[in-house]
């Protein structure tokens, strides 16, 4: 077994494809085509990401990869990487080939210049990057729910779908109330001047773009996990009040496309228009992580406090 990184761009389309096939098998709820994968790695700061393929012989049996971006910390412009994709098959599934694949990975970035690695690894995951390769854990993200129609989530409850939408509808309204303008300088921030203009272009880049009178927002509704969802996913400048209207704009303008509206992130506020779920109860847990590669450019003090981070769906590769 061997383990070999290359850029996006050094990849055939043959290539790519093994990586999509791995994809499909190791995550047969998802598919992804080669048209896909280069819309996601080809979009960054650098026009290319990195991947890392597990060989057996000729045939790519495991891949990982690294997004690269520009983020800012404390207003220094700062190179960082999301990982995302850990995914071997299930017969060459080992410590030794996952260690392997990452440990490897991880060098090459900081060789490359890489502040730090970070990633939202599932709960398979999450143990390995934890204890094996030492990632910290910074926290969980939160979910924010608005559950406008109700059988949607579970069938035998569409006839309260009446309610579930008189509920909404209340909140919607009391958000009229919500008037909170503060903002709050995150240490850690994209560095929105270059990362709107490649993150919506990932996948089929079917993302909306809502440009108000003090702010923007972006949102992206589709099926999933058989749910019809509305994502709010950034909401910039991130206020109690910009955070409310879009909710408020989702909710009259697409009505008919959605069974729920979900916001996931790290909030200093609390929304007026949307439920926070209790962590007992979330479908799913995001956890969040990140490895410090370069210790003169960032601290563990600013790294792995959550509340430092402007960090949500935009961040990461989920949609």
């Amino acid at each position: 077994m061997t383990v070999i990184y290359k850029k996006t761009t050094e990849l055939s389309d043959i290539e790519i494809q093994s990586i999509c096939d791995v994809f499909s098998q190791v995550f047969p709820e998802h598919t992804r085509s080669v048209s896909d994968f280069k819309n996601e790695f080809l979009n960054t700061d650098h026009g290319y990401s990195l991947h890392g393929l597990l060989m057996d012989g000729e045939k790519i049996v495991g891949s990982q990869s690294y997004i690269p971006f520009i983020y800012l910390i404390d207003g220094i412009e700062t190179e960082v990487a999301l990982s995302v994709d850990t995914m071997i098959l299930k017969e060459y599934r080992d410590f030794d080939n996952i260690f392997d694949l990452l440990s490897k990975g991880h060098k090459l970035l900081k060789e490359s210049g890489f502040s730090f690695v970070f990633g939202f690894p599932n709960d398979n995951a999450y143990p390995l990057l934890t204890k094996g390769l030492r990632e910290k854990d910074i926290g969980d993200l939160s979910t924010y729910v608005l559950p406008y129609k109700i059988g949607g989530i579970k069938e035998n409850l569409k006839g309260f779908n009446f309610i579930s939408k008189i509920f909404s509808a209340v909140l919607v309204k009391l958000s009229l109330f919500s008037q909170d303008r503060e903002t709050k300088e995150y240490r850690i921030q994209k560095n929105r001047a270059k990362f709107n203009s490649y993150r919506y272009k990932w996948f089929d880049a079917n993302y909306k773009k809502i440009v108000k009178k003090d702010f923007e927002f972006f949102y992206k509704i589709k099926k999933h996990q058989g749910v019809d969802t509305a994502f709010l996913i950034d909401v910039n400048p991130l206020n109690k009040k910009n955070f409310d209207e879009a909710v408020r704009y989702i909710h009259k303008s697409e009505n008919k496309n959605f069974d729920i509206i979900l916001y996931i992130g790290n909030l200093h506020f609390k929304p007026l228009s949307l439920i926070k779920i209790p962590k007992s109860k979330e479908p799913k847990t995001f956890h969040f992580t990140a490895k410090i590669l370069n210790s003169k450019l960032i601290t563990p003090e600013i790294l792995y406090n959550l509340n430092n981070w402007d960090v949500n769906l935009s961040n990461y590769d989920l949609l």
